[in-house]
């Protein structure tokens, strides 16, 4: 149970950092996301579909194009951070704002230690 409510949170800090939108659908889900404020979208569970749905034949050409969507969202997710540790340093202490980042950073381990645990490498 302890696990589920990390995720959660982690979720939670993550859309807050996005700018407030909601939290991507779960995998599966028949909901689209709905747009960051800068017209992106959480591209993880789509590329996670993508990816598990071509397993394990993936192609050549879309392992190239899921390294690419993975290595620009890990660019958008930086850039949001850098964003929002210079709005936090306005009017929190440096001492607040890095130990919530670190905590971001720990839950986003969780999460990705779990997806890690379930997703299988590639062939």
């Amino acid at each position: 149970m302890e696990r589920r409510w990390a995720v959660w949170l982690a979720v939670m800090l993550i859309t807050a950092m996005a700018g407030g939108r909601s939290p991507a659908p779960a995998l599966g889900s028949e909901a689209p996301a709905k747009p960051a404020e800068d017209g992106r979208q959480d591209a993880r569970p789509s590329m996670l579909t993508k990816y598990l749905e071509h397993y394990p034949n993936l192609s050549e050409t879309l392992a190239g194009q899921l390294l690419d969507e993975t290595l620009s969202l890990e660019e958008a997710r930086s850039k949001v951070r850098r964003e929002y540790v210079s709005r936090f340093r306005k009017v929190l202490p440096d001492r607040a704002v890095a130990r919530f980042f670190q905590i971001e950073r720990k839950l986003d381990a969780v999460v990705n230690a779990e997806l890690a645990e379930r997703v299988p490498l590639v062939e």
